[in-house]
């Protein structure tokens, strides 16, 4: 089984920050577990074709069996963007990397909140999650992608940076704990 998480930063600076905590830790042990490889861009967002043609390389190359998603909550910090838009553009994404490479266990974790954010409100980025992760799940669950409700990262200031978005050592602990719940989920389907 080949397992391949993509993403915007988050997933690319979990990649890093996992990298060389594997072999010496045992928060990190992932022992009897299928190995995961990281593919994630900074700023990394659907509406940015360019991004996305990246990510379908990406995925070409790694040739997963299944594919772990963290993308998306770029673009919800945008007002000229709907959420409905956001949702709709990634589910179609995925959707077509389904078919395009045969990949029938495609996990999409839900977006998280931020305490600061570029182009709007904090508070109305925020607000704009909670819509977006109740719209993803429901379309999830409709086109048979897998919704991973991450839990521990709901208004928690414990695990942000002092950047306001990407996660501290803490943060990371609990991100990897998802994805470790992931890959059990699957290491018991395959």
């Amino acid at each position: 089984m080949t397992i391949l998480c993509i993403g915007d930063s988050h997933v690319k600076r979990f990649g890093a920050y996992i990298g060389n905590r594997r072999a010496s830790s045992e928060l990190f042990d992932i022992v009897n577990l299928p190995q995961v490889d990281f593919f994630g861009i900074s700023g990394g967002a659907v509406n940015n074709s360019r991004h996305l043609e990246t990510v379908l390389a990406a995925v070409q190359h790694y040739r997963p069996t299944c594919l772990i998603v963290h993308l998306g909550g770029n673009d919800l910090d945008c007002s000229e963007v709907t959420v409905d838009s956001v949702i709709y553009k990634l589910v179609a994404f995925l959707t077509q990397i389904r078919r395009q490479f045969n990949i029938n266990h495609i996990t999409v974790l839900r977006f998280m909140p931020r305490e600061r954010t570029r182009h709007i409100d904090p508070h109305a980025y925020n607000a704009r999650v909670v819509r977006a992760n109740a719209i993803l799940k429901n379309q999830c669950g409709q086109v048979g992608l897998i919704y991973w409700r991450m839990k521990g990262f709901t208004n928690s200031r414990n695990n942000i940076f002092s950047d306001g978005v990407h996660l501290n050592s803490l943060g990371m602990r609990k991100y990897f704990r998802q994805l470790r719940g992931i890959l059990l989920s699957l290491h018991q389907t395959f």
